[in-house]
């Protein structure tokens, strides 16, 4: 999507423009702190679901929430029992909240209280390759109303795409792409026609080698991605796009 197709207010521009000019992640979480509190709250956190594993992709964030608040939430992997990330993992809607919403989760609720993060604002969204992320503000304060929402709604929205174009490479990078597995080009070409639904014998066939050096191939690229099988390699081979291009 090309964030400047439609005219800008200031105030996005200027976002815009300073984000662009921040050396690193950390200026880069300044700024959308800063950003965060013209809007009216007092923290943000910006998270993604890594795409593995595949049957409980992993959250992962970035946050300028007390250091104390985001190390119980790990410890105690709040994530798993958060209402709101559960909104967010199953609906694009926006969500206005407050700490009723966690009576199902009342360890959290307190944790939260005691951090002041009393309400919020989330709001999820779908980046490439169907990588789902959200962004939620907090303040300490009651939670905004009808009015906020709509008046502060593009505003929003600005936030949590500038959040996608400058945060989320940082968490990916953090705990996604560092373990993306090197593999040669036979490598991938083996897994690519496995993912054909070709056997080894025909993959063997189509590129004029052995039967013993495909499947050499391909257990080497097993091994690399951790995967137990050949259906498995090929799984992970697509979630890291290792097969989506000839080499």
């Amino acid at each position: 999507m090309d964030v400047l197709a439609k005219p800008l207010t200031a105030w996005k521009a200027d976002l815009f423009a300073a984000l662009r000019e921040t050396a690193d992640h950390v200026q880069t979480k300044q700024r959308i702190s800063r950003a965060v509190q013209e809007l009216g709250f007092d923290h943000f956190t910006y998270g993604l679901w890594m795409p593995l594993p595949v049957s409980k992709p992993a959250f992962h964030s970035v946050s300028n929430t007390p250091e104390d608040w985001q190390y119980r939430y790990r410890k105690h992997d709040f994530a798993a029992t958060d209402p709101v990330v559960k909104h967010a993992w199953s609906s694009l809607a926006p969500l206005v909240w407050d700490l009723a919403a966690f009576e199902s989760a009342p360890q959290l609720s307190a944790c939260a209280r005691a951090h002041g993060l009393l309400a919020g604002w989330t709001q999820a969204s779908l980046g490439p390759n169907s990588r789902r992320a959200c962004l939620t503000l907090f303040r300490g304060t009651a939670p905004p109303r009808v009015v906020e929402v709509v008046e502060k709604a593009s505003d929003f929205e600005w936030l949590l795409q500038m959040a996608e174009l400058f945060l989320a490479e940082h968490v990916a990078s953090a705990h996604w792409i560092a373990a993306r597995p090197h593999l040669t080009a036979r490598e991938v070409e083996t897994l690519r026609w496995t993912a054909d639904g070709k056997t080894s014998f025909e993959i063997a066939s189509i590129l004029g080698l052995s039967t013993n050096t495909v499947n050499f191939h391909l257990r080497n690229a097993m091994a690399k991605m951790g995967a137990v099988n050949k259906a498995s390699a090929v799984a992970k081979a697509l979630v890291y796009g290792l097969l989506a291009s000839r080499q």
